[in-house]
């Protein structure tokens, strides 16, 4: 119950008003408080996907809406595109996302990553968010920008080395290409590890992060075929849908909108009232039983007491 009560407090008391100042900014101020209107919600879009979360429970109200970002590929900027179709061997694609980067680790690990990286047999594409570069290989290329989906499109790329955010690896399983996962922030590391026990990655730990680890992961991924098939088929699987996801969420909104807000999706628990949805009615009834086979207790004891305590007992137990 505790564990239940603290995020809602936080969300209570934390986000619900930063929201409420957000709404009344870009919609107006006659706007009801997002408490009001979560009371009243028909359907709830939830940017997920069962690859990289546990399955959970939810009412037909919740609709999963993964991969929504995702696009066809583009035709790549022609040198760079020269360069990978002429990495007869492959290459590899390394990028630690928008919010962190080689800046965020220590130099002597910089270091030893891009060691590692040059001494690899492919081309490596890194996307380096520092004006100073270390000494690169020959078969590095470094820039503060890719288009990474058309990148992990190209048919030569052997593995994608990722920080595991959700929208990387979602375009990772689009094109079904095997990662080795260094996770940094958030929900990364839960990410990597659902992908390592679907045996598409392998995982990298930040504090691990040596020459020999970061080699050892990319010689592993590169070269054993079962990452990539395992991948493909989980790539074919996250895209046998009737709709896209977009789609899905338009489909969604305009039955709402045609069947009154559809009330008989929602859950009963959306109307339940706090107390008991946390159950404290049961949690009272149980500590009174409690208190009552206590108090019985303590009554039981106290009257043993003065009987065993008074004169006539004292005179009784001399007379023998």
């Amino acid at each position: 119950t505790l564990l239940r009560i603290l995020p809602s407090g936080f969300d209570k008391y934390t986000v619900v008003p930063i929201n409420d100042a957000m709404v009344k900014k870009y919609l107006g101020s006659d706007i009801p408080s997002v408490s009001t209107l979560q009371k009243y919600l028909s359907m709830i879009f939830v940017n997920s996907n069962p690859f990289l979360t546990n399955v959970k429970p939810v009412p037909p109200s919740v609709i999963t809406l993964g991969f929504m970002h995702i696009k066809p590929p583009k035709p790549l900027p022609q040198e760079l595109q020269e360069v990978l179709n002429n990495s007869t061997q492959g290459f590899v694609y390394f990028s630690l996302g928008s919010n962190a980067g080689f800046g965020d680790f220590p130099e002597s690990t910089r270091n030893e990553v891009i060691q590692a990286l040059s001494e690899l047999p492919y081309t490596v594409l890194i996307k380096w968010n520092l004006d100073t570069f270390p000494n690169l290989g020959k078969n590095i290329i470094t820039k503060k920008w890719f288009p990474q989906q058309d990148i992990l499109a190209h048919p030569n790329i052997k593995l994608f080395v990722t920080q595991g955010g959700q929208q990387s690896t979602e375009e990772a399983i689009s094109r079904g290409v095997p990662l080795v996962g260094i996770p940094v922030l958030a929900d990364q590391l839960p990410n990597i590890k659902m992908l390592v026990k679907h045996g598409v990655a392998v995982l990298v730990r930040p504090n691990e992060l040596t020459f020999t680890s970061l080699s050892n992961a990319i010689k592993e991924v590169a070269e054993n075929p079962k990452y990539r098939k395992k991948m493909q088929e989980i790539q074919r699987v996250a895209f046998d849908q009737p709709m896209t996801s977009v789609e899905k969420a338009v489909f969604w909104s305009e039955y709402v909108i045609r069947n009154k807000g559809a009330p008989y999706l929602r859950s009963f628990l959306a109307d339940t009232p706090l107390y008991e949805y946390l159950m404290l009615d049961v949690l009272a009834l149980l500590l009174s039983f409690l208190l009552i086979v206590v108090f019985i207790i303590y009554q039981l004891l106290r009257i043993t007491k003065k009987m065993l305590t008074s004169p006539g007992s004292k005179m009784k137990h001399k007379s023998h």
